[in-house]
């Protein structure tokens, strides 16, 4: 439906061309595509990172502008995916709702192509664990985030949920980090 392959997704030099192409694919199908401002009104991360109101004439999607354009990416396509089902929402990350879940997937799956994914990972010479530098690369290669790559390589099976704990704690300490320089 989005009319975008993997040779598309590979010709965008950074994320926020990616974002921009993968909103103007949205937008080509009819969905209003909106941001929230920074600021000291703005949205938080903690309160939303988007939301989508399916409406058939006029679906809408909400994307915090406080993220990151990789994360803006992730969310845009789970909330196109609430927009899919025919359903409306808030994405706050609590993955316990199932739909909550299965709207990460297929944004993961639209982002991140197990095919692809697994075609390029058979090339690379991993031991048992990939290093950063090759999570760098595959995260470049889709415009995701490094969580990501390590999330859509734990769902198909090619690292350890250790593994995946493991960077993911690193990169929400990265982040945390990140947010405590913007204060000081």
């Amino acid at each position: 439906a989005l009319s975008l392959s993997i040779d598309d997704q590979k010709k965008w030099k950074t994320p926020n061309q990616a974002f921009k192409e993968w909103i103007y694919a949205l937008e080509k199908l009819g969905v209003l595509v909106f941001q929230t401002q920074g600021g000291v009104w703005g949205v938080t991360e903690d309160e939303m990172w988007g939301a989508s109101i399916y409406e058939p004439l006029f679906p809408i999607v909400v994307i915090n502008g406080r993220l990151s354009p990789t994360a803006k990416i992730f969310t845009l396509m789970h909330e196109y995916t609430h927009l899919a089902l025919r359903t409306s929402g808030i994405c706050d990350m609590d993955e316990r709702e199932q739909v909550e879940v299965f709207c990460n997937r297929v944004a993961g799956e639209i982002l991140v192509p197990a095919s692809d994914l697994l075609d390029v990972w058979s090339h690379l010479s991993i031991n048992e664990e990939p290093a950063d530098d090759q999570i760098k690369m595959l995260a470049k290669r889709y415009s995701v985030s490094h969580e990501a790559v390590v999330r859509r390589l734990l769902i198909l099976g090619q690292v350890s949920k250790e593994f995946y704990q493991t960077k993911r704690d690193q990169y929400l300490q990265e982040i945390s980090d990140i947010r405590e320089a913007r204060k000081a």
